[in-house]
């Protein structure tokens, strides 16, 4: 997450009262950013420990819990520009969530998501810190191929304007153990698509 922050928030290009849907918000990082960029957003996200801490950091924030693979509580039309950071790993059936972002985009709207890329996959790897939830007690990680995003977007009739790869580097060096940080040298952890 740390390697895509910046390129991400660069890519949202808030406007200022803009609604913003940032969905699989997790802890709040990304809406933290947009509303201090002026928009309006409403976080959501399935894990309830993650909403929480979310919750308390951003208390005059809407946040609501919601499973990405259902049929979304929301207005055809309603967002500006919705957010997914590293959340579409998480749901099996891309076109069905992809078709429901697109019900609730409005017609001019952009959608910004990032993900692992698909051709790292990081079973194996060792982190010299731990998270305080365990995210893989509540979900599944799916490793899609890069041509099942290419699909599930144009099966839900979104337009790519741009998709960025992101290469390891330094960044997260610290982040991990020596030997796999010398396992990822000079691969792409993060693809971002607007």
């Amino acid at each position: 997450i740390l390697l895509k922050h910046n390129e991400l928030v660069k890519l949202i290009e808030i406007k200022k009262d803009e609604l913003v849907l940032d969905a699989g918000c997790g802890t709040g990082k990304y809406t933290k950013e947009i509303v201090k960029l002026g928009a309006n957003v409403i976080g959501i996200d399935f894990c309830e420990e993650m909403l929480e801490l979310a919750m308390a950091k951003l208390p005059h924030v809407k946040f609501i819990r919601i499973d990405l693979s259902k049929k979304l509580p929301f207005k055809k039309n309603q967002f500006d520009k919705i957010v997914c950071a590293q959340t579409l790993k998480h749901i099996k059936n891309l076109k069905h969530t992809l078709a429901e972002f697109n019900r609730i985009l409005k017609n001019k709207g952009k959608f910004i998501f990032s993900v692992t890329h698909p051709e790292m996959c990081w079973d194996g790897f060792e982190m010299r810190y731990s998270s305080s939830v365990n995210l893989a007690e509540n979900s599944e990680i799916y490793q899609h191929k890069f041509q099942e995003y290419v699909d599930a977007f144009d099966k839900s009739e979104f337009k790519m304007d741009g998709i960025k790869q992101m290469p390891i580097n330094k960044k997260i060096k610290h982040l991990l153990t020596v030997a796999s940080d010398a396992k990822v040298k000079g691969r792409y952890e993060i693809i971002i698509v607007r």
